[in-house]
């Protein structure tokens, strides 16, 4: 018997798309259906430019394969030893930039949302087919699913070139067919771009905007706090002038403009 144990060291690192390829190398059936499906496309192509597409196919083994577009591809892939194959991710992560977001760094890809560029784009039959049956996309028999889904992303109406603001989001498309271990996974790794980390203060903002609305109305700070002080007998401490002060300094910082860090 000839056999080396480093011959399987690459296994040591593999990914699962590659582990599951491994074993698809492995399967006669997955072979043979590969050869069958291919072939009779290909005996029919005619010039045609789509890729075959078989759902009993893709059902039976949840993987497609790698576009071919003749026979000696075709040979070239049922002789290779490791057959190529493709699966949906547990996760699927698109980060968007709009050009006038503070994060459009140069390391990103500058990306226009163009409401009219991502509707030409689209798979029209595959799109009224989500339509007709993911229910909770629906607002209206006559809501195009694309144009719900995009109201999600956008902020606002588009400027004056067509280009919708969307800011910078982390779109996930979670594929419920896979593993929960493995949809948590990627969403951990996803997530590891977040870097912002902002404690939301809201037990203090109820004290600010108090504070503000008494003080706007003409209130002295010290009137302020012996009411607040009575008004909240358990947070008496807090309520000092000194503090009555700030709190109205850090309301109209808010006001200003600083809750946008929290956002």
């Amino acid at each position: 018997m000839d056999f080396k144990t480093s011959e399987y060291d690459y296994l040591n690192e593999a990914t699962l798309q590659e582990w599951v390829s491994e074993f698809l190398s492995r399967n006669k059936s997955f072979i043979s259906d590969c050869k069958n499906i291919i072939k009779s496309w290909l005996e029919i192509k005619e010039g045609r430019d789509d890729a075959p597409f078989n759902p009993h196919f893709v059902n039976k083994y949840k993987v497609s394969i790698p576009r071919i577009n003749n026979f000696e591809e075709l040979d070239d892939y049922l002789k290779a030893v490791k057959k190529k194959v493709f699966f949906q991710e547990a996760v699927s992560c698109y980060r968007v930039i709009d050009k006038y977001s503070n994060n459009a760094e140069k390391e990103y890809e500058e990306l226009k949302l163009k409401f009219e560029d991502v509707m030409e784009k689209c798979d029209w039959e595959g799109w009224r087919f989500l339509k007709d049956v993911s229910i909770g996309l629906r607002t209206g028999s006559e809501v195009n699913v694309l144009e719900a889904i995009l109201s999600g992303i956008v902020l606002s109406y588009p400027d004056e070139d067509g280009y919708y603001l969307c800011g910078d989001k982390l779109l996930l498309a979670i594929n419920l067919n896979s593993s929960r271990e493995n949809i948590d996974s990627e969403i951990s790794k996803a997530l590891s771009l977040h870097k912002k980390t902002v404690k939301l203060r809201t037990d203090k903002w109820k004290l600010y905007l108090i504070v503000f609305d008494l003080k706007e109305n003409g209130n002295s700070y010290s009137d302020i706090a012996s009411t607040l002080c009575k008004a909240f007998p358990d947070k008496s401490s807090l309520l000092d002038e000194k503090n009555i002060i700030n709190y109205y300094q850090n309301a109209k910082k808010l006001i200003n403009g600083e809750y946008m860090k929290y956002i």
